[in-house]
């Protein structure tokens, strides 16, 4: 099966797909940057419109790993008045299923 992870680039993401990956399925990471280091098949993203990437979905199981990472608390109570990069994403990934 295939596992698309979107913003699957960073160190939980890297994770994920190795473990998915291990158990059989087909990986494929959304980014907005494309990573060498990455050996996943990587899709260009921007999280707001669809694009070639969202032939990807068909058939996937998808994880939402995209958005800013919450690192303090400040960085949280922030995100939480600024929900607009996760209903952008959302949104982007719905118009294209």
């Amino acid at each position: 099966m295939r596992v698309v992870i979107a913003g699957g680039a960073g160190a939980l993401g890297r994770r994920l797909a190795t473990d998915f990956e291990g158990a059989g399925h087909d990986v494929v990471i959304l980014t907005r940057s494309p990573k060498s280091d990455l050996r996943f098949r990587q899709a260009l993203w921007d999280g707001r419109a669809v694009g070639d990437w969202a032939s990807e979905l068909e058939g996937a199981i998808v994880v939402n790993l995209a958005g800013d990472g919450v690192v303090t608390l400040s960085q949280a109570a922030r995100l939480l008045h600024t929900p607009t990069v996760r209903a952008h994403e959302l949104a982007a990934a719905g118009r294209a299923d």
